[in-house]
């Protein structure tokens, strides 16, 4: 077993002191630099190093400009850019719970779950599945710039049904923010369809269409709103909301 950072060694030479967006609360930030201890060396090293190759790829192209225009246009790899995302979010889990362990506390019951509810993408992370085990949706959108350099992960919440959602994280980069929600088994494309529209009406969030992301970014006002979905089956079938 190796240690990885949750976020990747060069976006914390490129950025340098680090933000650290911790339990779900926007504005709640904790610095310093964060490591989870139970990465296999052969994963560490082989498809999760390529996917900090490729996050690197688009940090060059896209995520260093720390004052977009109202629209950005950008292109990825949905999966590529959907696994990096779920990554960091995994690695972000698994470090909430060393923390609360390493205080004293141990690790507790909705540490445990959270932890547990991202393994279940572990697989997809390092590309041994082509495609999420459960139905999922990824929002994009820009800060208005100029921006402090920093990251972030945390916990969002959507106005909703919460039995609907197995998992929902937002993850920003500099000036890009996205939010990747995970679906509970069963819940219709209809239902999401609702769901999210009821939340994100009036905003900016864009579609990220796979497996070719080819959109305008627009600039959003917070990172818990948004309108735009983009849904992957576990079949692999993408279409539109």
């Amino acid at each position: 077993m190796t240690r990885e950072h949750v976020f990747s060694d060069w976006l914390q030479r490129e950025i340098g002191a680090m933000e650290s967006q911790t339990e779900g609360t926007p504005g709640d930030v904790t610095r310093g630099l964060f490591k989870v201890r139970d990465v296999c060396g052969r994963c560490n090293n082989g498809p999760l190093s390529v996917l900090d190759a490729y996050a690197k790829k688009l940090w060059d192209a896209y995520f260093s400009d720390l004052d977009p225009p109202a629209l950005t246009p950008f292109r990825a790899d949905f999966h590529k850019l959907t696994r990096y995302l779920m990554k960091t979010a995994y690695n972000d889990a698994r470090k909430a719970a060393y923390a609360s362990e390493q205080a004293g506390g141990g690790k507790s019951r909705e540490h445990s779950e959270q932890v547990n509810r991202h393994k279940l993408f572990a697989d997809y992370i390092r590309g041994a599945a082509n495609d999420p085990p459960l139905a999922l949706d990824v929002l994009g959108g820009t800060r208005p710039g100029p921006v402090h350099p920093s990251v972030g992960v945390g916990d969002v919440s959507l106005v909703g049904d919460e039995h609907e959602t197995y998992l929902i994280r937002w993850v920003h980069v500099g000036s890009f923010s996205f939010i990747v929600n995970v679906w509970n088994t069963g819940v219709s494309q209809t239902q999401r369809r609702e769901t999210i529209d009821s939340v994100c009406q009036g905003q900016d969030w864009v579609i990220l269409e796979g497996p070719d992301v080819d959109v305008e970014l627009e600039q959003i006002a917070a990172p818990t709103t948004g309108c735009s979905l983009h849904f992957i089956d576990p079949a692999g079938k993408a279409y539109q909301p």
